[in-house]
């Protein structure tokens, strides 16, 4: 969180600079200072093709260069050497250089030639200690096309509990391993209960080596019972016909959502007010919790989930890595060293785990999730703008629910043993569409919102980066299209120029001081055209930046409700009106 960085502007310069440790005075009384160093670092140093066959060509996934100093690193265009250096490519997005904490991918390709063992190199020269940075390139050419080779990521879809009248969905991957096509001859769905389920794929009749794709299965009850089936994948690999269980329950339920707002007020007098529901929301739960969460250090919270394992309810949680790992150390020991309770650092294919979210009871009749832009740390509840959504639609749970498993058997465990690593889960998106995920649909739906603004627009946003230039656009030609735009931020100088930007094409920037002690605007939600029949209403974690949209794992939600709606665009057009027009 940019907020956790205010703190740092109160310490004393030389505390800063680690004690002025930087400086040098000589007899002569000059004082020198060391500039700052880049440094460079690789997510890894060789990457290891599987058996390919000879003239096509396989895809690796990227290493990421990361900048790992305090000064600027130049890059060489990185260069492909070594015994077999023809069998072997790459591309980069790397450019000539890398700031301070930024990072670039270079991806490796190989296309053997024969049935033979290869191995090159990529050199990365650069201007950091240690340069040049290598990657080590192998693999293996076979001459025959070889077998296919099935694998599926579950061999069960559980659809939990959907409304009658609605739909759930959610995703099974299939993975041909060998280094032959795989033959689909049919994908057909058959059992008892058939006519209540359904299925699009992506994967034609034919799969390469190598490849994957995508069977979406979805369940729509006609009544408040139990339901089954099979789906079955006809094919050319060994086992075939390889099949998935299909189960689900209908129920007549009444969907519900409610709004939480934090803080209620500021100076809040009650800050714990809201809070308690989510408190009491966790303690309601009588079978399950999975969390997904980018900081969690309130110890309530954690305090909280350990009892519920002890009681015999299993808690599983993942916690980001990648930015928040120092914070969420203390909850990821506390959990894993309790029966019935897990905790998993998040997919490190992500840039980070931003989602903040959970499920209790997934597949009970107590079935509930929270999904929200709000942190778990308690000393930001009373003085930062977040929302939190609770609601009990099945499909929308269901979706969140898959998306959990694929993402908590991706993370490490504290045994240490990484999952798979990657972007290949594809979610879904819920009741009527209405869950927003990065790095799948997010960039579409944000600007979607804003182009499809008719007559008002009101923002709430942590981040108005210039890596999400498009948001930019969008929002400068809806209001030259004469859309009343109202957008509520902290003044922080890193989007300065964007603001101005903004203002220059019509739009209403209002800020509230970037202070450690003051009312922080921390959430992530858009009403547009609120009251028409064009309204469109999102909340969740998603920020205005590039990477929150394409690199990291997010969520929000459609919000349709009219008391949720309400309060949200009464809440946001408050702050609005009190922070102060820009500059």
């Amino acid at each position: 969180m940019l907020r956790n960085l205010l703190a740092v502007a109160t310490l004393p310069l030389c505390f800063v600079l680690a004690g002025c440790g930087g400086s040098s005075s000589t007899g002569s009384g000059t004082t020198t200072t060391t500039p700052p160093q880049p440094g460079a670092t690789l997510s890894t140093s060789a990457v290891s093709f599987p058996t390919t066959t000879a003239g096509s060509t396989a895809t690796a996934s990227p290493v990421t260069l990361t900048n790992t100093g305090t000064g600027t690193l130049t890059i060489s265009p990185p260069v492909v050497g070594g015994t077999n250096q023809s069998n072997f490519g790459e591309t980069n997005t790397c450019g000539s250089s890398l700031a301070a904490g930024a990072s670039c991918t270079i991806t490796a390709t190989f296309t053997p030639s024969a049935a033979a063992t290869y191995n090159a190199t990529i050199t990365i020269t650069d201007n950091a200690t240690g340069s040049p940075q290598i990657i080590a390139l192998s693999g293996s050419g076979s001459a025959t096309a070889g077998s296919p080779t099935v694998t599926l990521s579950s061999s069960t879809i559980a659809f939990g509990t959907v409304v009658v009248g609605d739909s759930g969905s959610s995703s099974v991957t299939v993975s041909n391993s060998g280094t032959a096509a795989l033959a689909i001859s049919s994908i057909a769905l058959s059992g008892t209960n058939q006519a209540n389920f359904a299925e699009t794929n992506t994967c034609g009749s034919s799969l390469a080596g190598n490849a994957s794709c995508t069977i979406t299965g979805v369940f729509t009850p006609a009544a408040s019972t139990n339901y089954t089936a099979t789906l079955s994948i006809t094919d050319n690999a060994t086992g075939s016909p390889q099949t998935i269980a299909l189960t689900g329950s209908g129920t007549t339920t009444t969907v519900t959502h409610t709004l939480l707002v934090f803080p209620a007020a500021f100076p809040d007098t009650l800050p714990d007010a809201n809070v308690a529901q989510l408190y009491s929301l966790i303690n309601a739960a009588t079978k399950t919790v999975d969390m997904t969460m980018y900081a969690l250090e309130d110890t309530t919270f954690s305090g909280d989930l350990v009892a519920l394992c002890k009681n015999g309810i299993k808690v599983r949680v993942i916690l980001d890595i990648n930015d928040e790992q120092s914070g969420n150390t203390p909850a990821y020991n506390q959990l894993n060293a309790q029966t019935n309770c897990s905790a998993v650092w998040a997919n490190t294919a992500f840039e980070a785990t931003h989602e903040k979210s959970f499920v209790i009871d997934f597949g009970l009749s107590t079935q509930k999730a929270a999904i929200m832009s709000l942190n778990l740390q308690s000393s930001y509840y009373s003085t930062t703008r977040d929302f939190a959504l609770i609601e009990n639609d099945p499909a929308d749970i269901a979706s969140i629910e898959a998306t959990f498993n694929a993402d908590y058997a991706a993370g490490t465990p504290s045994s240490g043993t990484q999952g798979t690593s990657d972007f290949s889960y594809v979610p879904t998106y819920g009741n009527n569409q209405d869950l927003i995920w990065s790095p799948t649909n997010a960039q579409t739906a944000m600007v979607n919102i804003i182009a499809n603004a008719k007559s008002t627009l009101v923002i709430e946003n942590e981040e108005m980066a210039s890596s999400a230039s498009y948001i930019i656009s969008a929002l400068e030609t809806a209001c030259h299209n004469g859309v009343q735009v109202h957008i509520a931020m902290v003044d922080q100088s890193d989007y300065e120029a964007n603001f101005t930007a903004l203002v220059a094409a019509g739009c209403g920037v209002h800020t509230v001081p970037d202070t450690t002690n003051g009312f922080y605007i921390h959430a992530k939600a858009v009403v547009a055209d609120f009251g028409l029949s064009t309204q469109n209403v999102y909340m969740g974690s998603i920020n205005y930046s590039n990477a929150s949209m394409n690199n990291n794992r997010e969520l929000g939600i459609y919000i349709t409700d009219t008391p949720s709606v309400t309060l949200l665009n009464t809440t946001m057009t408050s702050d609005y009106n009190n922070a102060t027009p820009w500059p």
